[in-house]
């Protein structure tokens, strides 16, 4: 069998096993889909006081119930899903109300928020986490391609050339087609970041 023959199916071996080792588990988290409830509160000097404390204890409850979700697949959920604003409008934390009470004969603040984490959010988190992996699957997929092509095209250029040249330049095609590796893996490395 030829040289070029066995780099050949050698590059569409791993492509094969790239493509199999990409097509990994679903984004879907276990338990994704069960209901949360949880309770958050926070106390003030002023109403807005405490309903900020309380929002802020409500966001960090979504963001902890969400890490537990989703940290099977290593996905975190973007920040702007995770906003106060966007929960609120989303219907995960609800306010249920902010009362006045005497504490040493001043007057403090207690609010309270429901969080709900509902099936609409978590499948809109789904949704985004699909589509983030397959867009990472892609680009790995086409980096592992373009790779290969340039693998290809060094090896096979190199084999042309050689021949051509009855062997007077090999040692200069080896250099040049090392460079050549050199540059393409640099550049697909950089690309990564």
């Amino acid at each position: 069998m030829r040289p070029a023959n066995c780099w050949g199916l050698l590059a569409l071996g791993l492509l094969a096993l790239l493509a199999a080792r990409t097509a990994g588990p679903s984004a879907r988290a276990e338990g994704a889909t069960a209901r949360a409830s949880y309770q958050a509160t926070g106390d003030g000097e002023t109403p807005e006081g405490a309903r900020a404390v309380a929002l802020e204890r409500a966001q960090q409850k979504v963001e902890e119930d969400l890490q537990e979700r989703f940290a099977r697949i290593g996905w975190q959920p973007p920040a702007d899903r995770l906003t106060a604003d966007y929960l609120l409008q989303k219907g995960v934390i609800q306010a249920e109300g902010t009362k006045e009470m005497k504490v040493n004969g001043e007057p403090r603040y207690h609010a309270v928020y429901r969080v709900e984490i509902n099936d609409s959010y978590l499948a809109g988190l789904q949704k985004t986490a699909q589509e983030q992996r397959m867009v990472a699957r892609h680009w790995l997929l086409a980096r592992a391609l373009a790779g290969a092509v340039v693998l290809l095209l060094v090896v096979f250029g190199y084999l042309r050339l050689e021949d051509a040249t009855r062997g007077y330049y090999t040692r200069l095609l080896r250099l040049a087609a090392v460079g050549v590796m050199v540059l393409a893996g640099l550049g697909l490395w950089l690309s990564w970041y």
